[in-house]
């Protein structure tokens, strides 16, 4: 019983509550009853005499509830809970709202939204916290958004900022949203800190089998000296469970940028996630249009997935968005059904071939097979624009407007070409080198490894002139190609590429080297091999540029590969990969948005364009927000850092017409939908580390119960008020009724 009480000691005051008691009897005493045969014609009726006596012990029990509830109220009495005036904090308290913005997000439960229902609940806790109390918001995502970063008092900021919270796009990763929401916690003083995530049953979102993040998150949860309570509320307990469920990955495009009437591949892979075998049309739109004849109706059995390709030539120059679409009405979650990717179209690229050896006629030089590969048919125009100088005259004005520099068994270049090259690539133009007969080892080594050069790490050791053994020639091993924009020429056994016999290439060993900040430099990749083991094509990046090394001639000398038919796809393959290193134009979430203004002057310490280059990037939830201007070695460039929502963005510049596009995707396993078990919940509620509970109704109460309290001394105060009139008035009917009544007249002892 003490526990109802703030000051208990005091109800032994409630002792007093048998004076008025006492005093009544002991004023019996003081009289005596004398008989007077005269008064017997005074005496009441029995029915009046017990209604006065009922009275008066009414006027003695109220005198004796008077003291009682002043003792009691002094004592003051509590009721603890939230029942009577439901349950609210006390103050001194921080918390730190979670919202889930992942697809998964997008399930209705009635009209609305699971995420719509999780801005709802927390605006109804938001309710329950006192003045005093701070509240920090996290939209969760691939990316978290801080949309209050810090504990603000000013409770309304936060409903405008949950009510502005963007559609649920995209993955979610609540273990790394609850470490961010413990740091914000770590910079308060409040007695209380609270962490609570509004979410829906998906697994996926909270890693459950990475034993090794959660073992760190509960470290961190141990840090600070006062340990935050972190709450789960699911909203999706009383829907049913998904048995339908198609989703589509990321497009993957052989190439990002493409000239008009140039065949682009467009591949991408359809989930089944449901229970049961589905029929799915699978459409290509562009720039959200259809395009006619490009669907195709796959089946796909429970539980699996199918790969599918399309293939579109684009007509118009400019920025140009590609959808894939899953047409299934009645998926509960439609956010997964269809996928963007954006391609660059150019009217041309323009390059600069550098033809090594000392040649004067143009048929003599070793890039004449290419240069008839990137001619056009009939007189046309090409899709690429080829700048043809030979080693020793090749001088830096010939890299503007280059994007892709293909230096072909060159060995001596000038200095001042090479600081001008180096700044190109590293501002992302591509490069293509190629081996030869007059390029040796050493001259290699000289003009492009070493620490700083493009190839670092990277050395030429020697030539290897194959001779066949048991008539085995040296090929490309189809097993070897990797995946990517050189699919095409691993798809069939019988491609030429494949069949193209190599008499000699150069064999390179890689070393670590340090860059000048000492930092560790990637090895390159291996993108091809040959049957013998070594390496024919391989790719390195320098600064923004991509740099492609092949092991072999460019033309006849070492290989008779010009002569086959896949010679002319594959130089234009290699210089649309390279061309487009700069033209970054589909991110993951997280990555920044870089759109390149200008090549800029590296003389200059400043960023700086004219007012015609400012650049605006509209992003998928409709807001705008400027782009900031930067320089990356001789490049100025338009970036946008905050990408954490995935979708299309746009960026407009005031002096062009039109937009550049941007696509940026998420994590795809936000599209498996598998659900979170009751051991799965038993696991993450270990120690109490995680409390589940169902709504923000059942949250209060869970939150609170420790704390909240009803003080019922105000109450009792109250009803002494009352009490007193009451007595006042019990007092005056008795005294008007003739005093004390009985059967005899009262007469003093004393006469």
């Amino acid at each position: 019983m003490t526990q109802f009480f703030a000051n208990p000691f005091l109800l032994t005051g409630l002792a007093a509550t048998v004076l008025p008691f006492l005093a009544h009897l002991l004023s019996r005493r003081r009289f005596m009853d004398v008989e007077w045969g005269a008064m017997q014609f005074l005496n009441p009726s029995r029915k009046s005499r017990r209604r006065l006596q009922l009275e008066e012990l009414l006027l003695l029990l109220i005198r004796a509830g008077l003291i009682a509830c002043l003792v009691t109220a002094a004592a003051r009495p509590l009721i603890p809970g939230g029942w009577l005036w439901g349950y609210h904090s006390q103050g001194r308290r921080a918390v730190v709202i979670i919202v889930d913005g992942s697809t998964s997000m997008t399930r209705r439960h009635g009209l609305a939204t699971l995420h719509q229902q999780a801005v709802r609940q927390a605006e109804r806790f938001l309710a329950t916290l006192a003045v005093g109390d701070s509240c920090a918001l996290i939209d969760a995502r691939d990316q978290m958004r801080m949309a209050v970063p810090d504990p603000l008092t000013d409770l309304q900021v936060v409903r405008d900022e949950l009510r502005g919270l963007p559609e649920p796009a995209g993955a979610c990763n609540i273990p790394a949203a609850i470490e961010q929401a413990v740091a914000v916690l770590g910079r308060t003083t409040a007695a209380a800190r609270e962490i609570v995530v509004f979410t829906d049953s998906q697994r996926e979102s909270w890693r459950i089998g990475d034993e090794a993040a959660w073992d760190h998150l509960e470290d961190i949860l141990s840090v600070p000296a006062v340990r935050p309570r972190l709450w789960v509320s699911s909203l999706d307990r009383d829907l049913p469970s998904v048995v339908r469920q198609i989703s589509v990955s990321a497009p993957e495009l052989n190439r990002e940028m493409t000239v008009p009437g140039f065949p682009l591949r467009v591949r991408t892979r359809i989930r089944n996630g449901g229970e049961s075998t589905e029929e799915v049309p699978v459409r290509l739109l562009l720039d959200g249009q259809p395009l006619a004849g490009e669907m195709q109706q796959v089946t796909i059995p429970p539980d699996s997935e199918m790969e599918i390709e399309f293939e579109h030539r684009l007509r118009t120059a400019g920025s140009h968005l590609l959808t894939v679409a899953a047409d299934l009405q009645d998926d509960p979650v439609q956010g997964d059904n269809q996928r963007d990717a954006v391609v660059q179209v150019v009217d041309a690229v323009r390059i600069l071939m550098i033809s090594g050896g000392n040649v004067r006629g143009k048929a003599s030089r070793n890039t004449s097979f290419a240069e008839l590969a990137f001619s056009g048919s009939d007189g046309e125009q090409g899709w690429v624009q080829p700048l043809v100088v030979n080693q020793q005259q090749v001088r830096a004005a010939d890299l503007e407007g280059a994007e892709t520099i293909i230096c072909s068994d060159v060995a001596s270049l000038s200095d001042d070409f090479m600081r001008a090259l180096q700044t190109q690539v590293a501002a992302g133009a591509g490069l293509l080198i190629t081996c030869g007969p007059n390029c040796g080892p050493a001259a290699f080594n000289r003009l492009w490894s070493g620490s700083d050069g493009l190839l670092a790490g990277l050395t030429y050791a020697e030539t290897i002139n194959w001779i066949p053994v048991d008539d085995q020639s040296l090929h490309v091993a189809p097993l070897s190609i990797r995946a990517g924009w050189l699919d095409r020429f691993r798809s069939d056994p019988s491609r030429s590429f494949l069949q193209a016999v190599f008499s000699s290439y150069g064999r390179f060993s890689a070393e670590e080297t340090m860059t000048p900040e000492g930092l560790p430099i990637p090895e390159p990749v291996v993108l091809a091999q040959l049957n013998s083991g070594e390496p024919l094509l391989l790719e390195t990046r320098y600064g923004a540029g991509r740099v492609l090394l092949l092991t072999t001639s460019l033309d006849r000398s070492w290989t008779d590969f010009p002569a086959r038919a896949d010679f002319v796809p594959f130089l234009h393959e290699s210089v649309f990969h390279l061309a487009s290193a700069r033209q970054n134009r589909n991110l993951r979430a997280g990555e920044p948005l870089v759109l390149r203004l200008s090549a800029g002057n590296s003389e200059r310490d400043d960023v700086q364009t004219d007012a015609g280059a400012a650049v605006v990037f509209s992003k998928p939830d409709g807001s705008e927000s400027e782009a900031a201007l930067s320089r990356f070695s001789a490049a100025v460039n338009a970036v946008l850092a905050d990408t954490s929502i995935p979708g299309v963005y746009r960026a407009r510049q005031k002096s062009s017409r039109s937009d550049d596009l941007f696509a940026v995707n998420y994590d795809r396993s936000e599209d498996s939908f598998g659900m979170r078990s009751t051991r799965d919940e038993q696991l993450l509620s270990r120690e109490g580390m995680i409390r589940f509970v169902e709504t923000a109704d059942d949250l209060s109460p869970a939150m609170y119960a420790s704390e909240a309290s009803i003080e019922l001394w105000a109450m009792l105060m109250i009803g002494f008020l009352v009490l007193l009139i009451v007595e006042g008035f019990a007092t005056s009917r008795v005294v008007s009724s003739g005093g004390r009544l009985s059967d005899s007249v009262v007469v003093p002892a004393e006469h």
